[in-house]
Order: structure tokens, then C-alpha cells, then sequence
């Protein structure tokens, strides 16, 4: 009650891996989102929410009798996706993964499992990175981006129903204990405790996603600890890092094109901010890209509060070997932060942060979702590329600006805590330039100077 301690106060990370299959999202943000949104700012947790599973059968546009003949072929895929992109209104995110300081976890179609026998399961999914069928689709409130990533869901198999549909083919969920998915503990019969079964879901994506979490919080924990006020910084900012590198690791990669073939029409100015995201959040997460360290790479992480109608600017050091280089290089930039909340305004985010860069002096472009779609939540994950030389002269730097502005009304002068991660990096396995060593020493100069 209100004069107990807290209970659990080192808890930083929340798994919601439950839907409200009558509440999905539809315009409106459910009691339970508003609830999660407002605990995540009081309390400094992250919440990573589950966008849920749909498991109704799937109608293909192939004829029923052809379907056991074509069934590996590459547009069954085409047709799936197609069926989706029909179904949206009864496939959206259930409550309460439209919270917006939350993540929510969509599933991709992957697994590590081997499966030797089929038997009448069909896999209508060819692409090597796709979202799975069952993981329920966006967009969030007022278009944000939901789901915010793509985890493994494990893969999902599916039966033809021999009846069809008018005529065409209709394939329902298969519903097996057996590979492919992802191999998991379960109660077992007479006592026995060493008996599995494979699972697939956007429940499965969540928990992996929470185990990345806790990988992540370890890293900072470890790359802090010898740092002055680490265990401060930690304590303000250590979960709003984890949103943020979460976040990082994510990209489109190749599945893209696959949509593009498949829904893009001609005129279509929406691509990248309504269509692909509503499918793909942010993309595919890359823990190693999170995780581990190349000399080819360098990430920075800045932190701080800012009030309405400021701005603070961050300086990133050019390493000088892409100077003049024509080698692809790629920057990376993501901000989150958490909003207050304003129930009784339509616009409900008080607190928008976004970022601009100056990327003119890399000669990178932007990639992947469009720059409106991003600025429309709490995070903020744009990639940029290039292989033009960038001529630049020691000592040059890119410079990031972090601007903040009322969005519904009361931010009044509240300080709104963020984190930014800025990735530069190179190919690997061409030139050997490095990134790492050249930022690092140029970045502890620029301390030393500003000292």
C-alpha cells in the first residue's frame, strides 16, 4: 500500500506475452496500454508486450486442385502475403501492445530447428526472413510504428483443407508439438522432467526478446562499472538504453523487396510509412550488431533530459580512413525516450523528441521507413548508406541535434529523459578501416579539449 516498501524495486524489464482478443487495437487507446504507459514513466520500467497471434485459417487464390502442385512454388508466398495485406482490419495488435512507451514484439518466420518430416504440413514461406503469418499487424496509435521489432517466432506450418474454399485453397494452423519451432521444456507425463515440445508465437519472440534485454543490461552494466557514477547513470537511463539498443539492431534487410514485388502499387507515396511498417516495425533484430564489437564499427551512446523548446546537440568524430573512400558505410541512429501522458487531449503524447543529422558530410542516405512514420512515437530508428566518397578533413564531425516540443498540452517544464545511439560502420570483409580505434582516440580528444 502507500507506505510500503517496494517489493521489487531492481525489476527494470516487464514481459507481457498476453493479448485482449476482444480489445484489438482499433483508433482508440485501450484502458490497459494507457495503464502500462503510465507505469513505464512513474516507475523507469520497460514494458515488452507480445502483439499477438492470429490463428484463423488462410484463404490462397489457387484453385484447390492445384494447390499440391504449386505449393513450393515462390508466388504461394506472394499469395500469402497478399491475403494478409486483405485481412489487415481483423488481424491488428491486440491490447495492450499499442502502448506507446512500450515495445511491442512481433514474430518473424524463423527457427533454428531441424525438421526431417513434413508429412501433409505445408511451409508457405520461402523467404529466409519474413513476418511470420500468425504475428498480428500494425500500425500503432495516430500511425505510429507497431510492432516495433521482429523476433523469432519459430516457424509455422500449416494443413490443407481438403474441402477448400469455393473452390480455392484454404490452409489451417498446425497445431503440433513437432519441428519445426522452438524447442521448449513442458510438463511431462508420470514425473518426468525431461520432456520438450517445439512452440511457435509472438510469445516466443517476446521471451527472446527479454532474454536479449537482460543480455544488454549485463553489457552496460559491465561497460559502466568502471566508469564515474556508473551505477547513477545505470539507475536513470539503464532502461531507456536498453529501449534504445533493443531498437538499434533492428533492419528491414531483404524483406523489403519481397513486400515491394508483392504490394507496392504505382503512386503509391505511403510505401514506407503506412504499408511496410504496419508488417515489419523497425525489421529484423541483429543481437550481434548489439552485442559484439568489430573494429569496422563504432557505437556511441549519449543520455540526458531536455525541456520543451530545447535542443542539444551531439558532435560525433569522422574516423579519417573514410575520408575520400568509396567503400559502402553505413550510420545508424535511434532515440527513445518516455512520454508523459495527457488522457484528455486526442494527440495523448506530451513529449515529442525527435532527432535531424547532418549526414551530408557522409554522403548517406536514408534507408528503410519513411521520416514521418518515425517521429510519430517514442522511438525514433533511422538508417542511413552510401558509397559515394565524403571528402572531410580532420577533425570533422557529424553533428546530431535533439530537439523536444510540446505535442499534446501540460509538458509544461517537465525534463524528459532520452537515449541516443549512433552507429558508423563499414562493410566487412572489404578494406580494412578502423572505425572503432579512429572514433575512440578523436572522441577522447574532444573530451580533453572540452575539459
Amino acid at each position: 500500500m502507500g507506505d510500503e516498501e517496494p517489493v521489487a524495486p531492481n525489476i527494470k524489464v516487464i514481459n507481457i506475452s498476453i493479448g485482449d482478443l476482444s480489445r484489438p487495437f482499433d483508433l482508440q487507446m485501450s484502458p490497459w496500454a494507457k495503464l502500462l504507459d503510465f507505469l513505464s514513466l512513474k516507475y523507469n520500467v520497460l514494458f515488452i508486450v507480445s502483439a499477438g497471434n492470429h490463428t484463423g485459417a488462410i484463404r490462397l487464390d489457387i484453385e484447390r486442385d492445384e494447390f499440391q502442385k504449386v505449393k513450393d512454388e515462390p508466388f504461394v508466398e506472394q499469395q500469402l502475403i497478399k491475403f494478409i495485406s486483405d485481412s489487415i482490419v481483423e488481424r491488428r495488435v491486440l491490447s495492450p501492445s499499442e502502448s506507446i512507451n512500450s515495445l511491442c514484439i512481433g514474430a518473424s518466420h524463423t527457427d533454428s530447428s531441424t525438421v526431417s518430416v513434413l508429412g501433409r504440413r505445408v511451409d508457405l514461406i520461402k523467404h529466409p526472413e519474413i513476418m511470420s503469418p500468425y504475428s498480428r499487424v500494425g500500425l500503432g496509435y495516430r500511425n505510429s510504428i507497431k510492432p516495433d521489432v521482429l523476433f523469432s517466432g519459430g516457424k509455422q506450418l500449416y494443413l490443407e483443407n481438403v474441402m477448400g474454399d469455393n473452390g480455392f485453397a484454404l490452409l489451417e494452423l498446425a497445431n503440433s508439438t513437432l519441428a519445426p519451432g522452438h524447442k521448449v521444456a513442458i510438463p511431462g507425463s508420470s514425473g518426468k522432467l525431461n520432456e520438450v515440445a517445439y512452440t511457435r508465437g509472438t510469445s516466443n519472440a517476446t521471451a527472446l526478446a527479454t532474454k536479449a534485454a537482460s543480455k544488454i543490461y549485463d553489457m552496460l552494466e559491465d561497460l559502466l562499472s568502471g566508469i564515474e557514477n556508473g551505477s547513477d547513470i545505470m539507475e536513470h537511463y539503464g532502461v531507456l538504453m536498453l529501449k534504445t539498443l533493443l531498437v538499434h539492431g533492428a533492419s528491414w534487410n531483404q524483406a523489403y523487396d519481397l513486400y515491394n514485388q508483392v504490394l507496392r502499387t504505382p503512386g503509391d507515396s505511403t510505401f514506407k510509412d503506412k504499408q511496410v511498417p504496419r508488417y515489419l516495425g523497425y525489421g529484423f533484430v541483429n543481437e550481434n550488431k548489439i552485442l559484439n564489437g568489430s573494429e569496422q564499427k563504432a557505437t556511441l551512446i549519449g543520455f540526458s533530459r531536455i525541456k520543451k523548446e530545447e535542443g542539444h546537440v551531439y558532435e560525433v568524430p569522422l574516423p579519417p580512413s573514410l575520408s575520400s573512400n568509396t567503400i559502402k558505410r553505413r550510420l545508424t541512429i535511434t532515440l527513445t525516450w518516455f512520454t508523459p501522458l495527457n488522457n484528455n487531449n486526442q494527440k495523448y503524447r506530451q513529449a515529442h523528441l525527435w532527432f535531424n543529422s547532418e549526414n551530408d558530410i557522409l554522403k548517406v542516405n536514408r534507408q528503410e521507413a519513411d521520416g514521418r512514420a518515425v517521429q510519430r512515437g517514442t522511438v525514433q530508428h533511422e538508417i542511413f548508406e552510401g558509397d559515394t566518397a565524403a571528402a572531410f578533413i580532420e577533425g570533422n564531425t557529424l553533428s546530431i541535434k535533439i530537439s523536444c516540443r510540446e505535442d499534446a498540452g501540460g509538458l509544461r517544464q517537465l525534463e524528459i529523459p532520452y537515449t541516443l545511439a549512433v552507429t558508423l560502420e563499414v562493410a566487412e570483409g572489404g578494406i580494412d578501416i578502423p572505425i572503432y580505434t579512429e572514433v575512440r582516440d578523436r572522441l577522447r580528444t574532444l573530451i580533453r579539449t572540452r575539459q
